[in-house]
């Protein structure tokens, strides 16, 4: 690292001053540890030596600048690093987006909660002598389609939000029309996982709280009306 300049009314020029990101950080206990104003990020390009440049070849990129400063310093450093990743996302970037990661070859049973007498239970065939796990799948003695459940699980082992509501938490909501709940073998720990599902008012998305999951999320529904919530005949083999 090096010194950019030790004079603070050349603070804005590297973006070191009101209109900089300031960084807290925290320990274990939320004990603050220290702070960084990060300021602007500028690309460094390496000096070719008087050599003329050929036209033909891709310009090499050069190396991020980033100027930062402790808030209670005038000294502004340069870090050859950028920061942008960080300093470039909102409060909803951080937060976690996966709802529960599992291994689809352990899900053993999934029941589909869905209004009137729509609901169903899939269920993973016992394996075979020569297998330790099964591909097929059946709903009340009917096979169902291994494209359909490869594209169901492929979804419900590592379902991720694609937004989140601010403005509620989950206890906050009430009975939901749809719920989906995996039941896992015992080699793969933990409870049942369940999902609740409810379409929000534009119809572009479920509003959707989970088991161990301390958001209320927003999932595209286009997403999961295809590969998640059907009807049962749409699960079945050859339909």
């Amino acid at each position: 690292n090096a010194v950019a300049t030790r004079q603070p009314d050349k603070h804005p020029r590297y973006g070191v001053d009101s209109t900089g990101t300031m960084i807290t950080m925290l320990g274990g206990d939320d004990e603050q540890l220290g702070q960084l104003l990060v300021g602007r990020t500028q690309i460094q390009r390496s000096q070719s030596g008087g050599r003329r440049r050929n036209p033909m070849r891709r310009r090499r990129r050069g190396t991020p600048i980033t100027y930062v400063r402790a808030p209670d310093k005038p000294d502004v450093y340069s870090v050859e690093q950028s920061l942008r990743s960080i300093t470039n996302r909102s409060a909803e970037d951080w937060r976690d987006r996966t709802i529960w990661t599992v291994d689809r070859t352990r899900i053993q049973r999934i029941d589909f909660r869905y209004p009137a007498d729509s609901s169903f239970t899939a269920r993973r065939v016992s394996p075979t002598d020569t297998a330790t796990t099964s591909d097929a799948w059946v709903s009340a003695g009917d096979t169902l389609s291994r494209s359909s459940v490869s594209s169901m699980l492929r979804t419900l082992s590592s379902p991720r939000a694609d937004g989140f509501v601010e403005s509620k938490a989950p206890e906050d909501l009430g009975e939901a029309p749809f719920e989906i709940r995996l039941y896992l073998s015992q080699q793969q720990s933990g409870s049942p996982r369940t999902l609740q599902l409810r379409p929000n008012l534009s119809g572009k998305y479920y509003i959707a709280t989970a088991t161990g999951y301390p958001y209320v999320a927003q999932l595209r529904a286009g997403t999961w009306d295809r590969s998640v919530l059907k009807e049962r005949s749409a699960f079945l083999k050859n339909e």
